[in-house]
């Protein structure tokens, strides 16, 4: 009898465990994401790929990327020469977006400054974004994905820079 009692509490307890296990595992299945900043950008799609839709070498910085896309160019027709790509990434706990495009000298204006003109130097263009340029001619603008001081925002643009998108 105590055998049976024994074996009838451990086989409610498995039942009863393995419907909360399987319940908590069908939620997680089903929660979709939050649409990413990137995914209003352009075109997403793996980097391998992304490389061959551009005709110059972009700066990947050494972050957990979450999502790459191909996006239009700052001017002028869609092509290879000018297209920009993004890289949405995570920054701690914060979501990044960096985008790169290749000057093709023309001047890239933020807030009066042609950032062109002026490398590796930070100018916010709206409440928390942050745009410069390398001294390779590559335009760059790092965005919050979503609320985000701008001292946040420009400390990390900071730190891209730093660690060689400035180059």
């Amino acid at each position: 009898m105590r055998t049976t009692l024994c074996l009838s509490v451990l086989f409610l307890a498995a039942v009863v465990g393995g419907c909360a296990a399987n319940t908590t595992a069908h939620r997680a299945d089903t929660a979709s994401p939050p649409p990413m900043l990137i995914d209003t950008l352009g075109v997403t799609m793996p980097l391998e790929q992304l490389v061959t839709k551009i005709a110059y070498r972009p700066y990947i910085p050494r972050v957990q990327a979450l999502r790459f896309a191909a996006i239009p160019p700052l001017g002028g027709a869609d092509t290879p020469d000018g297209r920009g790509i993004a890289i949405e990434y995570a920054a701690g706990k914060n979501a990044m977006v960096l985008s790169e495009w290749p000057s093709r000298h023309l001047p890239v204006t933020f807030d009066g400054v042609n950032v062109v003109l002026r490398p590796c130097t930070g100018e916010r263009f709206d409440r928390s974004s942050v745009a410069w340029s390398s001294r390779s001619g590559l335009v760059m603008t790092l965005q919050p994905d979503g609320a985000l001081p701008a001292g946040t925002v420009a400390a990390e643009a900071r730190h891209l820079m730093a660690s060689g998108a400035c180059s």
